[in-house]
Protein backbone atom coordinates (compact mmCIF):
# COMPACT_ATOMS: atom_id res chain seq x y z
CA UNK A 1 0.00 0.00 0.00
CA UNK A 2 2.97 2.25 1.00
CA UNK A 3 4.30 1.33 -2.76
CA UNK A 4 0.99 2.72 -4.48
CA UNK A 5 0.76 5.94 -2.54
CA UNK A 6 4.05 6.73 -3.80
CA UNK A 7 3.63 5.91 -7.34
CA UNK A 8 0.58 8.15 -7.26
CA UNK A 9 2.42 10.61 -5.15
CA UNK A 10 5.37 11.02 -8.40
CA UNK A 11 2.81 10.90 -10.79
CA UNK A 12 1.16 14.00 -9.45
CA UNK A 13 4.37 16.10 -8.95
CA UNK A 14 5.30 15.36 -12.28
CA UNK A 15 1.87 16.77 -13.79
CA UNK A 16 2.18 19.82 -11.83
CA UNK A 17 5.35 20.49 -12.82
CA UNK A 18 4.77 19.87 -16.70
CA UNK A 19 1.55 22.67 -16.08
CA UNK A 20 3.91 25.05 -14.44
CA UNK A 21 5.87 24.79 -17.57
CA UNK A 22 3.30 25.31 -19.93
CA UNK A 23 2.20 28.33 -18.01
CA UNK A 24 6.08 29.94 -18.25
CA UNK A 25 6.30 29.16 -22.05
CA UNK A 26 2.59 31.24 -22.62
CA UNK A 27 4.04 33.88 -20.85
CA UNK A 28 7.23 34.42 -22.06
CA UNK A 29 5.51 34.64 -25.66
CA UNK A 30 3.02 37.32 -24.63
CA UNK A 31 5.95 39.23 -23.33
CA UNK A 32 7.54 39.51 -27.22
CA UNK A 33 7.42 42.43 -29.05
CA UNK A 34 5.43 42.63 -32.47
CA UNK A 35 7.31 42.76 -35.88
CA UNK A 36 8.11 45.81 -37.43
CA UNK A 37 5.79 47.27 -40.48
CA UNK A 38 2.20 46.73 -41.08
CA UNK A 39 1.04 43.55 -40.88
CA UNK A 40 -0.14 42.46 -44.58
CA UNK A 41 -4.06 42.69 -45.95
CA UNK A 42 -5.06 39.12 -46.21
CA UNK A 43 -5.00 38.28 -50.05
CA UNK A 44 -8.67 39.36 -51.95
CA UNK A 45 -10.95 36.59 -53.37
CA UNK A 46 -11.22 36.43 -56.80
CA UNK A 47 -13.69 38.44 -58.42
CA UNK A 48 -16.94 36.88 -60.41
CA UNK A 49 -16.57 37.04 -64.38
CA UNK A 50 -19.76 37.30 -66.28
CA UNK A 51 -20.18 34.92 -69.07
CA UNK A 52 -19.20 36.63 -72.25
CA UNK A 53 -21.93 36.85 -74.79
CA UNK A 54 -22.88 34.77 -77.34
CA UNK A 55 -20.97 35.73 -80.50
CA UNK A 56 -23.41 38.01 -83.17
CA UNK A 57 -23.90 35.65 -86.00
CA UNK A 58 -23.94 38.71 -88.84
CA UNK A 59 -21.42 40.19 -87.36
CA UNK A 60 -19.01 40.75 -90.20
CA UNK A 61 -21.84 39.90 -92.91
CA UNK A 62 -23.52 42.53 -95.72
CA UNK A 63 -27.11 42.39 -94.43
CA UNK A 64 -29.46 42.46 -97.37
CA UNK A 65 -33.29 44.30 -96.45
CA UNK A 66 -36.13 43.88 -97.93
CA UNK A 67 -39.60 45.93 -97.96
CA UNK A 68 -42.08 48.00 -99.95
CA UNK A 69 -42.39 50.94 -97.03
CA UNK A 70 -41.77 54.34 -99.17
CA UNK A 71 -39.62 53.94 -102.06
CA UNK A 72 -37.61 56.17 -103.56
CA UNK A 73 -39.53 55.67 -107.10
CA UNK A 74 -42.54 56.80 -108.88
CA UNK A 75 -44.87 54.41 -110.79
CA UNK A 76 -47.75 55.73 -113.27
CA UNK A 77 -49.61 53.52 -115.81
CA UNK A 78 -52.30 55.22 -118.03
CA UNK A 79 -54.56 53.99 -120.61
CA UNK A 80 -58.12 54.57 -121.68
CA UNK A 81 -61.12 53.82 -119.60
CA UNK A 82 -63.39 52.73 -122.26
CA UNK A 83 -62.78 50.93 -125.42
CA UNK A 84 -65.07 49.13 -128.06
CA UNK A 85 -64.27 45.52 -128.57
CA UNK A 86 -62.16 44.37 -131.00
CA UNK A 87 -59.59 47.80 -130.94
CA UNK A 88 -56.35 48.27 -129.16
CA UNK A 89 -55.60 49.64 -125.87
CA UNK A 90 -51.98 50.80 -125.14
CA UNK A 91 -50.88 51.04 -121.76
CA UNK A 92 -47.92 53.82 -121.11
CA UNK A 93 -46.07 52.72 -118.16
CA UNK A 94 -43.97 55.28 -116.35
CA UNK A 95 -41.23 55.05 -113.55
CA UNK A 96 -39.02 57.79 -111.86
CA UNK A 97 -35.78 57.45 -109.51
CA UNK A 98 -37.42 60.25 -107.11
CA UNK A 99 -34.55 59.42 -104.53
CA UNK A 100 -30.42 60.41 -104.02
CA UNK A 101 -28.76 57.02 -105.25
CA UNK A 102 -28.81 55.25 -108.59
CA UNK A 103 -31.68 52.23 -109.19
CA UNK A 104 -30.07 48.77 -110.19
CA UNK A 105 -31.65 45.99 -111.93
CA UNK A 106 -35.14 47.72 -112.67
CA UNK A 107 -37.47 45.21 -114.45
CA UNK A 108 -40.71 46.38 -114.94
CA UNK A 109 -43.59 43.38 -115.24
CA UNK A 110 -47.33 44.59 -116.71
CA UNK A 111 -50.05 41.54 -116.31
CA UNK A 112 -53.20 41.49 -118.04
CA UNK A 113 -56.13 40.01 -116.52
CA UNK A 114 -59.66 39.83 -118.32
CA UNK A 115 -61.26 39.99 -121.94
CA UNK A 116 -57.68 40.83 -123.73
CA UNK A 117 -54.63 39.85 -125.58
CA UNK A 118 -51.35 41.05 -125.77
CA UNK A 119 -50.31 41.95 -129.34
CA UNK A 120 -47.29 44.30 -128.84
CA UNK A 121 -44.37 45.54 -126.77
CA UNK A 122 -41.65 47.97 -127.17
CA UNK A 123 -37.83 48.86 -125.55
CA UNK A 124 -36.76 45.39 -126.04
CA UNK A 125 -39.63 43.62 -123.94
CA UNK A 126 -40.64 40.66 -123.66
CA UNK A 127 -44.16 38.89 -123.90
CA UNK A 128 -44.49 36.01 -121.24
CA UNK A 129 -48.26 34.58 -121.32
CA UNK A 130 -50.41 37.44 -119.84
CA UNK A 131 -47.27 39.46 -119.10
CA UNK A 132 -45.68 42.38 -120.44
CA UNK A 133 -41.59 42.51 -119.10
CA UNK A 134 -39.20 44.80 -119.27
CA UNK A 135 -35.69 44.80 -117.99
CA UNK A 136 -34.62 48.98 -117.87
CA UNK A 137 -31.01 48.40 -115.81
CA UNK A 138 -30.11 51.26 -113.80
CA UNK A 139 -32.03 54.50 -113.20
CA UNK A 140 -29.68 56.92 -111.80
CA UNK A 141 -31.22 59.74 -109.08
CA UNK A 142 -33.93 62.18 -111.19
CA UNK A 143 -33.45 59.99 -114.23
CA UNK A 144 -37.19 58.59 -115.66
CA UNK A 145 -38.00 55.88 -118.15
CA UNK A 146 -41.20 54.97 -120.06
CA UNK A 147 -42.41 51.77 -122.32
CA UNK A 148 -45.88 50.64 -123.41
CA UNK A 149 -47.64 47.37 -124.51
CA UNK A 150 -50.57 47.41 -126.77
CA UNK A 151 -53.72 45.07 -125.92
CA UNK A 152 -56.72 44.03 -127.91
CA UNK A 153 -60.16 43.98 -126.45
CA UNK A 154 -61.81 39.90 -127.39
CA UNK A 155 -64.74 40.61 -125.19
CA UNK A 156 -67.33 42.76 -122.79
CA UNK A 157 -65.76 43.19 -119.58
CA UNK A 158 -63.34 44.90 -117.91
CA UNK A 159 -59.31 44.45 -118.58
CA UNK A 160 -56.34 45.27 -116.02
CA UNK A 161 -53.52 46.09 -116.01
CA UNK A 162 -51.24 45.53 -112.60
CA UNK A 163 -47.92 47.07 -113.36
CA UNK A 164 -44.79 45.65 -110.50
CA UNK A 165 -41.79 47.47 -110.02
CA UNK A 166 -38.41 45.81 -109.08
CA UNK A 167 -35.04 47.29 -108.65
CA UNK A 168 -32.48 47.25 -106.36
CA UNK A 169 -30.77 50.69 -104.35
CA UNK A 170 -27.88 49.56 -102.84
CA UNK A 171 -28.25 46.56 -101.18
CA UNK A 172 -31.74 47.04 -100.58
CA UNK A 173 -34.46 45.69 -102.59
CA UNK A 174 -37.61 47.87 -103.72
CA UNK A 175 -40.96 46.69 -105.35
CA UNK A 176 -43.99 48.55 -106.19
CA UNK A 177 -47.36 48.28 -107.79
CA UNK A 178 -49.28 50.24 -109.94
CA UNK A 179 -52.81 49.32 -111.50
CA UNK A 180 -55.31 51.09 -114.12
CA UNK A 181 -58.65 49.34 -115.52
CA UNK A 182 -60.68 49.74 -118.86
CA UNK A 183 -64.04 48.73 -119.62
CA UNK A 184 -64.56 47.13 -122.56
CA UNK A 185 -68.05 47.81 -124.36
CA UNK A 186 -70.04 47.07 -127.15
CA UNK A 187 -70.08 50.44 -128.47
CA UNK A 188 -72.20 49.73 -132.10
CA UNK A 189 -74.69 52.60 -133.55
CA UNK A 190 -77.62 49.91 -131.89
CA UNK A 191 -75.66 49.65 -128.60
CA UNK A 192 -74.33 53.12 -127.08
CA UNK A 193 -72.48 52.52 -123.92
CA UNK A 194 -71.87 55.17 -121.11
CA UNK A 195 -70.01 58.18 -122.89
CA UNK A 196 -68.84 56.63 -125.97
CA UNK A 197 -70.07 55.78 -129.64
CA UNK A 198 -68.77 54.59 -132.37
CA UNK A 199 -69.91 54.82 -135.97
CA UNK A 200 -69.12 52.31 -138.68
CA UNK A 201 -68.97 53.57 -142.54
CA UNK A 202 -68.91 49.99 -143.69
CA UNK A 203 -65.83 47.73 -145.18
CA UNK A 204 -63.97 50.92 -144.98
CA UNK A 205 -63.11 52.82 -141.84
CA UNK A 206 -64.06 52.55 -138.41
CA UNK A 207 -64.32 55.21 -135.87
CA UNK A 208 -64.12 55.20 -131.85
CA UNK A 209 -64.56 58.35 -129.63
CA UNK A 210 -64.45 58.16 -125.88
CA UNK A 211 -63.93 60.66 -122.95
CA UNK A 212 -62.01 60.78 -120.20
CA UNK A 213 -63.07 61.19 -117.56
CA UNK A 214 -67.32 60.83 -117.95
CA UNK A 215 -67.87 64.06 -115.50
CA UNK A 216 -65.73 67.04 -114.73
CA UNK A 217 -65.97 70.29 -112.71
CA UNK A 218 -65.70 73.75 -114.49
CA UNK A 219 -62.12 74.99 -114.81
CA UNK A 220 -60.90 71.14 -115.14
CA UNK A 221 -59.10 69.41 -118.03
CA UNK A 222 -60.46 66.34 -119.74
CA UNK A 223 -58.72 64.61 -122.73
CA UNK A 224 -61.06 63.07 -126.07
CA UNK A 225 -60.18 59.77 -127.68
CA UNK A 226 -60.48 59.21 -131.34
CA UNK A 227 -59.54 56.15 -132.62
CA UNK A 228 -59.75 55.31 -136.33
CA UNK A 229 -59.22 51.99 -137.89
CA UNK A 230 -59.45 50.83 -141.46
CA UNK A 231 -60.88 47.20 -142.05
CA UNK A 232 -60.92 46.75 -145.86
CA UNK A 233 -58.59 46.63 -148.40
CA UNK A 234 -56.46 48.01 -150.39
CA UNK A 235 -55.11 50.48 -147.74
CA UNK A 236 -57.28 53.81 -147.33
CA UNK A 237 -55.70 56.89 -148.52
CA UNK A 238 -55.79 60.89 -148.27
CA UNK A 239 -57.10 60.41 -144.24
CA UNK A 240 -58.55 63.36 -142.78
CA UNK A 241 -59.55 63.60 -139.22
CA UNK A 242 -61.91 66.46 -138.25
CA UNK A 243 -63.17 67.37 -134.27
CA UNK A 244 -65.24 69.82 -133.35
CA UNK A 245 -65.12 70.90 -129.48
CA UNK A 246 -67.91 72.03 -127.68
CA UNK A 247 -69.66 75.47 -127.15
CA UNK A 248 -69.16 74.73 -123.00
CA UNK A 249 -65.36 74.12 -123.22
CA UNK A 250 -62.24 75.32 -124.65
CA UNK A 251 -59.56 73.69 -127.17
CA UNK A 252 -56.04 73.31 -125.02
CA UNK A 253 -54.19 70.99 -127.70
CA UNK A 254 -54.09 68.06 -129.26
CA UNK A 255 -51.88 64.83 -130.66
CA UNK A 256 -51.65 62.89 -133.50
CA UNK A 257 -49.48 61.09 -136.04
CA UNK A 258 -49.87 64.43 -137.77
CA UNK A 259 -49.72 68.42 -137.25
CA UNK A 260 -53.74 70.26 -136.45
CA UNK A 261 -54.80 73.36 -136.83
CA UNK A 262 -57.26 75.11 -134.43
CA UNK A 263 -60.08 77.39 -135.67
CA UNK A 264 -62.84 78.60 -133.60
CA UNK A 265 -63.36 75.06 -131.71
CA UNK A 266 -63.08 72.83 -134.91
CA UNK A 267 -59.84 70.83 -134.86
CA UNK A 268 -58.43 69.61 -138.25
CA UNK A 269 -55.58 67.24 -138.69
CA UNK A 270 -53.19 67.29 -141.70
CA UNK A 271 -53.76 63.77 -143.58
CA UNK A 272 -52.34 60.78 -143.54
CA UNK A 273 -51.04 59.26 -146.79
CA UNK A 274 -51.66 55.98 -146.10
CA UNK A 275 -53.64 53.78 -143.53
CA UNK A 276 -53.18 50.00 -144.00
CA UNK A 277 -55.23 47.11 -143.51
CA UNK A 278 -56.52 47.11 -139.73
CA UNK A 279 -54.08 49.68 -138.74
CA UNK A 280 -55.35 52.05 -136.09
CA UNK A 281 -54.28 55.75 -135.01
CA UNK A 282 -55.05 57.15 -132.45
CA UNK A 283 -55.69 61.15 -131.94
CA UNK A 284 -56.16 63.04 -128.08
CA UNK A 285 -58.03 66.27 -128.06
CA UNK A 286 -57.24 68.05 -124.46
CA UNK A 287 -60.00 70.86 -123.73
CA UNK A 288 -60.71 72.74 -120.53
CA UNK A 289 -64.86 73.28 -119.22
CA UNK A 290 -65.91 76.81 -119.12
CA UNK A 291 -69.51 76.62 -118.69
CA UNK A 292 -71.60 73.76 -117.02
CA UNK A 293 -73.97 71.46 -119.24
CA UNK A 294 -73.82 68.20 -120.92
CA UNK A 295 -71.06 69.07 -123.69
CA UNK A 296 -71.24 66.85 -126.77
CA UNK A 297 -67.89 66.20 -128.81
CA UNK A 298 -68.21 65.41 -132.13
CA UNK A 299 -65.35 63.60 -134.63
CA UNK A 300 -65.22 62.38 -138.14
CA UNK A 301 -62.97 60.59 -140.32
CA UNK A 302 -62.90 61.41 -143.89
CA UNK A 303 -61.27 58.89 -146.84
CA UNK A 304 -60.53 60.28 -150.14
CA UNK A 305 -58.94 57.95 -151.91
CA UNK A 306 -59.96 55.33 -154.64
CA UNK A 307 -62.62 53.98 -152.06
CA UNK A 308 -63.70 56.94 -150.86
CA UNK A 309 -65.47 56.57 -147.22
CA UNK A 310 -66.36 58.26 -144.08
CA UNK A 311 -67.07 57.36 -140.94
CA UNK A 312 -68.44 59.64 -137.48
CA UNK A 313 -68.59 59.66 -134.08
CA UNK A 314 -69.81 61.30 -130.85
CA UNK A 315 -68.95 61.66 -127.17
CA UNK A 316 -71.17 63.46 -124.04
CA UNK A 317 -69.29 64.71 -121.40
CA UNK A 318 -71.29 66.30 -118.23
CA UNK A 319 -69.85 69.54 -116.68
CA UNK A 320 -70.75 70.66 -112.98
CA UNK A 321 -70.14 73.51 -111.31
Amino acid sequence: MNRTLSIALAIGIIAAILGLAGWVLVWRLLQREPPAGPIPAPAPAPLATAPAPPADPLAGQEIVQTGTVTPPVELTVSAINKQAVGLEIQYTITVHNTGQTPLSHVMVTNTVVGPARLLRINRGGRISARNAVWSLGTLGPGQSASVSNTVAGEGVGQVTSEVTLRAMEGRQQITTLATTRTDIVDASPNRPVAATVARDSGPGLLLHVASMPDVVAIGQESTYTVTIRHRGRPPATDVTVRCVVPGQQQYVASTGPTLSRSVDGTITFSPLARVAENEQTVYRITVRSVQAGLAEFRAEVICKGPDSSRASGTTKIRICR
